[in-house]
């Protein structure tokens, strides 16, 4: 619904050897999402402790439209996501693989 706050998982497994790369991309993203995108309520990244090529980021938003504007912002410094992706090449470069689940929140 329009003005509901949204919240995502984004579940990601890291290429062999880009554990590092994606860890320090995790923590970029983290400080300019932070810094830069109003209606931002919470952007964490997290890495398993039993697998440390799988991450995390648990994201909630005051609304879509929050959201759509980060998204926007991301890809005018990393470029347009190329058909039918969700995000620029550059920042799925370390990403073997990768889910977007969507989440209600209950009260």
């Amino acid at each position: 619904m329009p003005g509901e706050e949204f919240t995502s998982l984004l579940i990601m497994t890291a290429r062999e050897g880009k554990e590092d790369k994606l860890l320090e991309l995790g923590a970029s993203l983290s400080a300019s999402t932070h810094d830069n995108d109003e209606g931002c309520i919470n952007y964490t990244f997290h890495r398993r402790l039993d697998n440390p090529r799988e991450f995390i980021l648990y994201e909630r938003w005051r609304d879509r439209a929050a959201l759509e504007a980060h998204l926007a912002r991301l890809n005018k410094i990393y470029g347009d996501p190329a058909p039918g992706e969700l995000f620029p090449p550059a920042l799925l470069e370390p990403i073997e693989k990768a889910e977007v689940v969507g989440l209600q929140v209950i009260e």
